[in-house]
C-alpha cells in the first residue's frame, strides 16, 4: 500500500511536469508505442505462420479431418487477415476493421488450432484479445484527455464498462503465463502478481499498470533474450515468439494507463464515495 501510494504521488508529480508538454502529446507517444508493441506480436505470428507453413497445414488438416488442399487456403485467410489488420492499424485507416481482423484471427487460432485445450495457449490468445480490446478503447478515447470519451459506434456506457473490465483481466494473463514458467518463488514476480491484482480489481489502476509494464519489460528482456541463442535453433524460435508476445501484453498495459479502469473498478467506487461525501 505504501509503495503504491508513493508511486501514485510520483506519477502525479510527473503528470504535473508533463502538463507543460501537453496531455495530448504524452498520450500520443504512449499510444503509438503501445500499438507498435502489440502489432509486433502479430507480425511475428505472421512470420511464424509462414516459417512453419506446411507443418501448420498438416496439423490443421489432421485435427479437423480435412484435406491439405482445403487447410492451406483457410490458413492463408488467417495470415491475410492478420497482415491487413496490422497494416490498417499502423496506417490508422479503418482502425476498427483492422482491430476486428486481428481479434477474429486470434479467436480463430484459439478455436481451430485448439489452443483452448492447453492453458498456456489459451492464456496467450485471450491476452492478445485483451490487447486488441484495449486498442479499440483507446481509439474511442477523447484525443485531448486521458479519460474515456464517447465511442464512435455510439455504444452505451455498459458495453464500454464491460470492455474495460475484460481488457484489464485478459491482458494480465500473459504475465501469469510468463510467471508460471518461471515459478512464483521470485520476489519480483510476487510483486508483479500484487500489481496485477491491482490492475484486475481496478485499484490505483494506472499506477499498477505502469509499474507492471516496467517490471514485465525488464523480466522479458532477461528471460526471453532470444538474440543470445544460436541462429535458427528451436530455442531461439521459441524465445523469440515469447518475447514478442510479452511485448504485446506490455503494450496492453500501457494502454490501460491511458484508458483507465472504467466504472467496474475500485477506483470508480472510491471516486463515487468521495463525490457523495462532498
Amino acid at each position: 500500500m505504501e509503495v503504491l501510494t508513493s508511486a501514485e504521488e510520483l506519477v502525479n508529480e510527473v503528470r504535473d511536469c508533463f502538463d507543460a508538454v501537453g496531455t495530448k502529446t504524452i498520450r500520443r507517444y504512449l499510444t503509438t508505442a503501445a500499438r507498435v508493441l502489440i502489432v509486433l506480436a502479430f507480425m511475428d505470428d505472421i512470420y511464424t505462420q509462414q516459417y512453419s507453413w506446411w507443418s501448420n497445414v498438416h496439423y490443421f488438416a489432421e485435427i479437423w479431418g480435412v484435406s491439405r488442399a482445403l487447410a492451406g487456403p483457410i490458413l492463408g485467410l488467417l495470415v491475410t487477415a492478420e497482415f491487413f489488420g496490422t497494416l490498417l492499424i499502423l496506417t490508422q485507416q479503418r482502425f476498427e476493421v483492422g482491430c476486428g481482423a486481428l481479434f477474429c484471427g486470434t479467436v480463430f487460432q484459439l478455436i481451430f488450432f485448439r489452443h483452448y485445450k492447453k492453458t498456456s495457449g489459451a492464456m496467450r490468445d485471450l491476452s492478445l484479445c485483451g490487447c486488441v480490446t484495449m486498442m479499440m478503447l483507446e481509439h474511442w478515447t477523447d484525443p485531448g484527455t486521458m479519460e474515456p470519451g464517447p465511442p464512435s459506434l455510439k455504444w452505451d456506457g455498459k458495453w464500454r464498462t464491460i470492455m474495460q473490465l475484460a481488457g484489464r483481466v485478459l491482458v494480465g494473463l500473459m504475465f501469469v503465463r510468463l510467471a508460471t514458467h518461471l515459478g512464483s518463488r521470485n520476489v519480483l514476480l510476487l510483486f508483479g502478481y500484487l500489481l496485477l491484482c491491482g490492475v484486475i480489481l481496478g485499484f490505483k489502476t494506472r499506477v499498477c499498470a505502469g509499474l507492471l509494464s516496467a517490471l514485465f519489460f525488464l523480466t522479458n528482456l532477461t528471460v526471453c533474450s532470444w538474440w543470445l541463442e544460436e541462429s535458427d535453433s528451436p530455442e531461439q524460435e521459441f524465445l523469440r515468439s515469447e518475447f514478442f508476445l510479452n511485448l504485446a501484453a506490455i503494450g496492453g498495459l500501457l494502454l490501460e494507463t491511458v484508458v483507465g479502469p472504467g466504472k467496474a473498478s475500485m477506483d470508480a467506487q472510491r471516486g463515487r464515495r468521495v463525490s457523495r461525501s462532498q
